[in-house]
């Protein structure tokens, strides 16, 4: 059996490419500071789901290597309280229900 090549065009817009599934693990707070990001582009009226704001800041990450270093290097010593949004005593955890979440 031949596979066929599969391609995509440079000029196709993302949105309009192939998806993948993909599992990502994290802290709670990491995904704690997604859910309010996500609240955040809303309250500017931007319509968007997990997905749609995880790939944008993928793309918006810098292609050096040494930045991107310094970016884990950094993320490395955060502790839960730095990736809040706002002023937060404790981070909350969050009741999770079972299925997709975007």
């Amino acid at each position: 059996m031949v596979r066929k090549r599969r391609e995509i065009a440079p000029d196709e817009k993302l949105r309009e490419c192939e998806v993948w599934q993909t599992n990502i693990r994290w802290p709670v707070p990491v995904d704690t500071r997604l859910n309010a990001l996500i609240e955040l582009a809303e309250d500017e009226g931007e319509s968007l789901t997990r997905s749609d704001l995880v790939a944008a800041l993928v793309c918006a990450a810098p292609t050096s290597g040494a930045e991107l270093g310094k970016l884990l290097k950094s993320y490395r010593t955060k502790r839960a309280g730095d990736v809040a949004i706002g002023e937060a005593e404790v981070v909350p955890l969050p009741v999770r229900k079972p299925g997709r979440r975007g």
